[in-house]
């Protein structure tokens, strides 16, 4: 099924968990996991699956300021994270490849630290 519809890769056969590293990338005309938003996702899948993420690679840290990568970090936990769990903080690894300097992973990680609720 699409994701205008009703599943979501395996959802309702037993997944669980899902790993994203474009979070606001959008593929064609055919309708994909991201096109949906993250708080749609959010709405229909937080809390049954795990997502394994990260700020976008492709448009969010190589290129977007840090107060984006703070406002993205937050919406991630927002709408994906939940008391039990439900969120693993990723690195996508190589971050010469993808134009990611160590100070903007940094960034990234201290935002997420900012924005966890759970943090003690």
């Amino acid at each position: 099924m699409d994701l205008r519809g009703k599943a979501l890769l395996g959802v309702d056969i037993g997944t669980h968990g899902i790993k994203i590293v474009e979070v606001r990338r959008s593929y064609g005309g055919a309708a994909t996991l991201t096109q949906c938003g993250i708080e749609e996702i959010g709405r229909r899948y937080r809390g049954r699956i795990c997502f394994e993420s990260l700020c976008d690679i492709q448009h969010t840290l190589p290129f977007k300021s840090h107060a984006d990568i703070e406002e993205e970090a937050q919406l991630l936990l927002a709408s994906w994270a939940t008391p039990d769990g439900g969120f693993i903080l990723i690195d996508y690894g190589d971050g010469e490849a993808i134009g990611v300097s160590l100070e903007r992973k940094r960034v990234m990680l201290d935002a997420f630290l900012r924005a966890d609720p759970w943090r003690k």
